[in-house]
């Protein structure tokens, strides 16, 4: 993690390209304009890590899309990265520029950004790696909520 360091934002980013039903040597490479809106409670992340899920894999088949009038970065597949912060919005109070964090997205994990509310962005602690933490938010936060919250355990 100490090689990896904040870049100056570029004009377009590259991301993994699909379409429904493809198989994944369909994915592509390619380019659009960094996620927007950007309001002033996202935190937009430069993704070093993304983790790779079940949903992402239903997504690419077509067995799971984004919501009608999604923004476009929700098309990208993708729901859990790691990285460091870019920029935060003016609302922003637990982030900044340069933080080391995980976050749980609606979409579009498989760029080299990603925009994400900062409710679903867990700073990382030192002893996790960018790449250990790429796996967390989909698969840990989903197992507490379901146990602690849902199902009241320990109760």
């Amino acid at each position: 993690d100490s090689l990896v360091k904040l870049r100056p934002l570029p004009e377009k980013m590259e991301h993994i390209s699909y379409k429904p039903a493809c198989s994944s040597s369909d994915l592509i490479l390619t380019q659009s304009p960094l996620p927007a809106p950007f309001t002033p409670n996202d935190v937009l992340i430069q993704v070093e890590y993304a983790g790779v899920g079940g949903t992402d894999l239903a997504q690419r088949l077509g067995n799971f899309n984004p919501k009608k009038g999604s923004p476009d970065h929700h098309l990208i597949m993708g729901l859990e990265v790691s990285g460091l912060v870019a920029q935060a919005g003016e609302d922003v109070t637990d982030f900044k520029e340069g933080d080391r964090v995980a976050a749980l997205l609606y979409g579009g994990g498989y760029a080299q950004y990603a925009l994400v509310p900062q409710q679903q962005v867990l700073k990382l602690p030192n002893n996790l790696s960018l790449e250990e933490g790429a796996a967390i938010p989909e698969n840990f936060w989903t197992v507490y909520c379901n146990l602690f919250e849902v199902g009241s355990f320990g109760n």
